[in-house]
């Protein structure tokens, strides 16, 4: 425009008409070096600052600062929305690593919903991104079976996107599982374990720190053969893990590191090394028959005892709670199972915690499991220990299925129980469940449960680490929980009675009794 009005009073008597654009020419061309000079100044110092910001945010969550992180990585946000930067390769590189940081910190304090919404966002800048799409996975996997659909997609869109990874097949077949597409779960796990062989991988590889990747992927690759009726497949595909040296048995198939018993290995410090060490009285023959030992080694006689005497006290807490309870999230039940989780581990102090609620609701359960140190103790140190309330609607059936590990021993405790509630643990017949009645045993083994009653099934379940556990790393952190509940261990031992309950002894690790005075 300034070039033009120039051009227009040049006296034309001054030069010639040829040349009369020259000086014209050079004024535009010095007016467009200025404007593009300034706008790159302008664009690098804004690239400066949000690089400065984004710089800042990762020092901080190197320090452990993660709220002044936090507010740094949203501000690195805004900055990359800014019209001079937006679209630029360089920026929405920035921005998805803030994005994907942010979701982290998320993540780490339960807000899993906000930790997917900034995932997504991410995804959105580049859908080719790996990470992202396997991490929106793990996030809906952890905010449950609501959100199994698109926990599923994501897994899904993972192995379109690295098709040869064994362990991202096998939680596109969990999430199959979980969202009832048994078709999907199976062609999920078998392209997961042809993965495993064709690239052999090591029968003893870990994912992360406890988990047996072909442990988990044969035992849900032949539970959901199992649940579509190939039961002689399913045996086959368990038998492969104990010809492999996973497992001792079919029925017992736990995917976190395996326990060695006294005798599998002559050289007890080389197995401890890398496997936790469990010592159990065996007598079996078989490996396909549960594991025969002597009561005293596996019953919980003192938390029975208090969960038997206080009893009608838990029963009514039982009855008049009014927290919420949850879809048990694996989807294992043909028909209604929720669960009212109770415990949880904080994350600061790495101390067991009750749920909101739930020691206000129930006063004498949460007493009791307080003072109560094999129970805290497996919370805390194996991380594979619960308890909980769980519901079944007349007409559920829970589908068989194992336990993570052998670390621990799970004890049922009747609250209110129809006639017809039974429950089968590995090739024994199923056991008569009762009210107020016991049921202990090690859920490593394959188990299911009937509820062919005509009200709703409760059941009090609760885990304490398993008696047999030999490791002296581990039993050190266990005995730790002990020293610092003092308190508590002093009420529980003044709890303890001195002789063993009556009962007859048992066949196998699994005792049940067929009422409240029975043990």
């Amino acid at each position: 425009h300034i070039s033009t009005k120039i051009a227009v009073h040049l006296p034309s008597s001054n030069m010639a008409s040829e040349h009369r654009w020259f000086p014209v020419t050079a004024i535009f061309l010095l007016l467009c070096y200025y404007c593009k000079h300034s706008e790159g100044q302008v664009y690098a110092q804004k690239m400066a600052v949000l690089q400065n910001t984004y710089g800042q945010s990762m020092k901080a969550l190197n320090r452990g600062k993660t709220a002044a992180a936090h507010e740094l990585l949203q501000m690195a946000l805004e900055y990359c929305e800014d019209s001079e930067l937006r679209g630029i390769p360089e920026v929405i590189k920035v921005q998805i690593e803030a994005l994907i940081s942010i979701a982290r910190l998320e993540k780490q304090i339960g807000a899993f919903s906000k930790a997917a919404s900034f995932l997504k966002r991410a995804l959105k800048l580049d859908p080719r991104h790996l990470y992202v799409s396997t991490e929106l996975g793990h996030i809906y996997h952890k905010m449950g079976a609501k959100y199994s659909r698109q926990c599923f997609k994501a897994y899904k869109k993972a192995t379109k996107l690295r098709p040869d990874d064994h362990h991202l097949w096998y939680f596109r077949g969990d999430a199959a599982l979980s969202n009832g597409n048994l078709r999907e779960a199976l062609k999920a796990f078998q392209k997961s374990l042809s993965l495993l062989i064709k690239q052999e991988v090591p029968y003893d590889q870990l994912q992360g720190q406890k988990t047996l990747v072909w442990a988990r992927t044969l035992e849900r690759l032949g539970t959901t053969q199992q649940r579509i009726g190939e039961v002689e497949n399913a045996l086959k595909t368990f038998m492969k893990g104990v010809e492999i040296g996973i497992w001792k048995s079919p029925y017992k198939r736990f995917h976190h590191k395996r326990l060695y018993t006294v005798d599998d290995d002559d050289d007890d410090t080389d197995a401890a090394s890398v496997f936790t060490e469990m010592v159990e009285a065996s007598s079996s023959s078989s490996s396909s028959s549960t594991t025969t030992t002597s009561s005293s080694l596996f019953y919980p006689t003192v938390l029975v005892t208090h969960l038997k005497t206080s009893f009608h006290a838990i029963k009514e807490e039982v009855a008049k709670i009014s927290l919420a309870y949850e879809p048990e999230p694996e989807g294992l039940a043909d028909g209604s199972w929720t669960v009212l989780p109770l415990v949880d581990i904080d994350s600061s102090t790495q101390k067991l915690v009750w749920k909101d609620g739930v020691q206000e609701a129930m006063p004498e359960l949460t007493t009791i499991l307080s003072n109560i140190p094999e129970f805290e103790s497996c919370v805390v140190v194996l991380g594979v220990c619960d308890a909980y309330i769980s519901r079944l609607t007349p007409g559920t059936h829970i589908k068989p299925h194992c336990g993570p590990t052998n670390l621990r021993i799970r004890t049922h405790l009747g609250i209110d129980v129809p006639e017809e509630c039974f429950i089968r643990v590995a090739d024994k017949a199923p056991s008569r469940m009762s009210q107020g009645g016991f049921f202990v045993f090690d859920d490593a083994y394959e188990h299911e449960v009937w509820n062919n009653g005509t009200r709703i099934r409760i059941n009090l379940v609760v885990d304490i680490f398993h008696p047999g556990i030999n490791d002296k790393r581990l039993l050190n952190e266990l005995q730790e929980i002990r020293q610092s509940t003092d308190a508590n261990v002093a009420k529980a031992n003044s709890w303890e009675v001195s002789s063993s309950p009556s009962h007859s002894s048992p066949s196998s690790s699994m005792i049940s009794n067929s009422s409240h005075d029975e043990l």
